[in-house]
């Protein structure tokens, strides 16, 4: 294998493009199962770019784990109770011990007591002073430093950046002087770091511990105790681990106490220690080439014996999924939900091997390797590991659903990268497991979505959102428990926990919709109309995970009457079909598709005989204004996907709707404007009087006194130079010819066909005049 060419291919998991990303990782996942001795080595180096601080780096690294996952399977617990003929012993001893087990974590006990995780540890604050420069070089030092982390270090306009802001008001000697009557930078860093936490608190807590701490206070065996068969090499692996955090932390002390702006740790702020240099650490970047061959040869001859190829990988990332800084967290979250993916069912297996150098272990090969004898008590063994190793793995994801507090706000939504790709691994680690497990990780779920604090409430619902996903087999027995909980979240004062509760029970409708739930969807229903009408006038976060759900609540087999209370809500929804998300917009789209398609309950109608009205009357108070907004959003709608959906949901409501009521419900503004719209030659200037917004459930015009004092404005559509010399003008369709429009002529025209379909000229007796020609 050439070395220089797989520290190219690494070098371009860094790269801008993500079609060289995808292609360098594919590459490097082909050289492995080339030479399959270095699956090792190559896993250390891809594990290195897990705490990239680039984004794309990160994603591309864990895919790059996925790949080898892929590659190099390895045996299940099903696999080798497959080739075991004689029962397993049920009281054989684990090779493989928890620390606490799942059945008695203390999930409270994390939250009352554990250190929140945050962005970073706040070692890029803590800055210790040269002591062999004089006071006022430190000063300047510090000037400096507080020039680069504003952004500010090169001046503005030429001007120097004293000559903007007084830096002596800022920092002067006194503020140094009082630094330096610390004993120790150490002592320092400390109580700095404890104020910051004591400002966190409102309320008098005990001292907060690190989650890693609290999983290891019952006492109970070593994580590293997994494999008795050879004991010698797991010790000596496990004295390695020590050492190399032992090594990782130097590093960081070494980072922190380091001045020279030319040390290769330091990150771009002088002398402070950033996130990136912290997660380089974490990363193992310590470590010198013959310590870490040393340790990839003992690694690969544990792997030729049946180990788990991925074990040292695993258990360092279960480790770094704790670590305060924010990158780190995120890679190994996103590196384990990867590698569970593929091989939750393999993890900590001790698989019994008839030839070491069969199926992948060969060069080229592929495959599982050949099994050997799999006795009773190996399969006991391999299965009560493969259990604990799981239950290690989801306490360590459940405290960072608890504890992580990064967040991010991306447009109008939050961004929670950490909790989201902690809560996917999360699912991907709950695969094989029991449904006792399922149910226990639920109940400490469950107990944290009353918390005080927002993100807490927001992990559970989100963990909540990918256990049920994960295990759509039993997620029917798993809802009743889940639907309180979900309920609640619904209703809570936090937009984004709403959002995360409605996108928990959207998968879940299907389900919802059976005969027993129907008291329970009714009440669902009423809170999600409650839920809209409150934010029509508003951008919030839930609005299309929950118009998603209410979506989903009436989509077929869905039983529900169909009437004028039912019509009354309609309007809700009319806000949406302006708003400023293609998401939102084409939710809503859907939404009024649904309700119009889904009709009233069989049921209902025939009981109410031959005489009640038809399947659309209901749609009567509404048809016209709906209509008539539905068909201006399709004329002025960008986004070609949102266009089909308007188009669908426009069909479904003409097929709904009785001719008499449609001609009940439209009036001759409304059909007037409807016309004028259609004869507007695409690509044209509609004309803005007939145009409208919706405005407390009704209709008005666009640019009234009344449309102005409620905030609204039009939505532009493309910038179109117009004779007359205005720039900006609301445009018929889009500015493309008219082949290429999501809505072709020929559509206009069976719209038009739809609404002279109605008997409309003998409820109308005033001509109908078209505006535009």
């Amino acid at each position: 294998m050439s070395a220089s060419r797989l520290q190219k291919l690494l070098k371009l998991l860094e790269s801008n493009n993500e079609s060289t990303r995808k292609a360098a990782s594919k590459q490097i996942c082909d050289i492995a199962k080339a030479h399959p001795s270095q699956l090792v080595s190559i896993t250390r180096k891809v594990h290195a770019l897990l705490y990239h601080s680039n984004w794309e780096t990160r994603v591309a690294a864990a895919a790059t784990v996925g790949g080898l996952a892929d590659a190099f399977p390895h045996q299940s617990v099903q696999d080798l109770a497959a080739a075991c003929s004689t029962p397993a012993n049920a009281s054989q001893q684990a090779l493989y011990q928890v620390d606490v087990p799942l059945a008695s974590f203390d999930l409270d006990k994390v939250l009352r007591k554990g250190q929140p995780l945050l962005a970073s540890g706040g070692q890029e604050y803590d800055t210790a002073g040269d002591s062999s420069l004089p006071l006022s070089e430190r000063v300047a030092k510090q000037r400096q430093m507080l020039r680069e982390r504003l952004g500010l270090g090169k001046g503005m306009e030429g001007k120097a950046f004293d000559d903007i802001i007084n830096t002596d008001e800022l920092v002067n000697e006194d503020d140094l002087a009082a630094a330096l009557t610390a004993p120790t930078p150490k002592a320092q860093a400390s109580a700095a770091r404890a104020a910051r936490a004591a400002n966190r608190q409102r309320s008098a807590t005990p001292e907060k511990q690190q989650a890693s701490e609290l999983l290891r206070s019952e006492s109970m065996s070593a994580r590293e105790r997994n494999k008795l068969k050879r004991k010698h090499k797991a010790l000596q692996r496990q004295d390695s681990m020590k050492t190399d955090a032992q090594a990782r932390a130097a590093g960081i002390k070494a980072c922190a106490h380091e001045d020279s702006p030319n040390s290769p740790k330091l990150g771009k702020a002088g002398g402070s220690i950033t996130p990136q240099s912290a997660a380089a650490a974490a990363a193992g970047t310590v470590l010198s080439d013959e310590q870490a061959a040393e340790q990839d040869e003992a690694e690969w001859q544990a792997i030729e014996c049946g180990s788990w190829p991925f074990q040292r990988l695993a258990d360092q990332l279960c480790n770094d999924i704790l670590s305060p800084v924010w990158i780190v967290r995120h890679g190994a979250a996103a590196g384990l939900r990867e590698l569970l993916r593929e091989q939750a069912a393999a993890a900590a297996v001790e698989a019994p091997l008839l030839d070491s150098t069969s199926g992948w272990a060969s060069p080229g090969g592929v495959g599982l390797r050949r099994l050997g004898v799999v006795l009773p008590d190996t399969l006991e063994q391999a299965s009560a590991a493969n259990a604990a190793w799981l239950e290690d793995v989801i306490e360590h994801l459940l405290c960072v659903l608890a504890l992580d507090r990064f967040a991010d706000y991306v447009s109008d939504q939050v961004v929670v990268p950490v909790r989201e790709t902690a809560a996917q691994a999360l699912g991907a680690a709950l695969q094989p497991t029991s449904l006792s497990t399922l149910q226990r990780v639920l109940e400490l779920l469950s107990s944290m979505h009353k918390h005080q604090e927002w993100s807490v409430r927001h992990g559970a619902f989100t963990g909540i959102k990918y256990l049920l996903a994960s295990r759509p087999e039993v997620s029917g027995v798993l809802l009743p428990a889940a639907l309180p909980v979900l309920l609640s979240g619904l209703t809570d004062k936090d937009d984004s926990v709403q959002a995360a509760a409605a996108e928990a029970l959207a998968p879940m409708a299907p389900l919802l919709l059976a005969p027993e739930y129907e008291q329970v969807v009714d009440k669902l229903r009423d809170i999600l109309w409650k839920l809209l009408s409150s934010m029509e006038e508003e951008l919030s976060v839930v609005t299309s995970s929950s118009l998603s759900l209410l979506a989903a609540l009436y989509s077929p087999p869905a039983h529900f009457t169909a009437d004028v209370a039912l019509s009354s809500q309609l309007p809700v929804l009319w806000p949406f079909l302006l708003h400023n998300m293609s998401s939102v917009r084409m939710a809503a789209a859907i939404s009024i598709e649904r309700l119009a398609t889904a009709g009233s309950d069989p049921a209902y109608a025939a009981a109410l005989g031959p005489e009640a009205p038809g399947p659309g009357a209901w749609l009567q108070p509404v048809a016209g204004p709906c209509l008539r907004l539905m068909l201006q959003c399709l004329m002025t709608e960008r986004d070609a996907r949102v266009q089909q959906g308007l188009l669908r949901a426009w069909s479904s409501l003409l097929e709904q709707v009785e001719a008499a009521d449609l001609a009940a419900g439209l009036t001759v503004h409304d059909l007037r404007a409807m016309l004028n719209m259609i004869a507007t030659p695409c690509g044209h200037a509609l004309d803005t009087s007939q145009l409208v917004i919706p405005y407390q459930g009704r209709l008005v015009p666009w640019g009234s006194d009344v449309a102005e004092e409620a905030g609204f404005s039009a939505r532009w559509a493309h910038a179109l130079p117009q004779d007359n010399g205005v720039d900006k003008v609301l445009v018929c369709g889009p500015v493309q010819h008219i082949e290429q429009a999501a809505m072709s002529s020929q559509d206009i025209s069976a719209c038009a066909a739809h609404i002279k379909t109605a008997s409309l000229d003998t409820a109308l007796h005033s001509p109908i005049a078209v505006v535009h020609t």
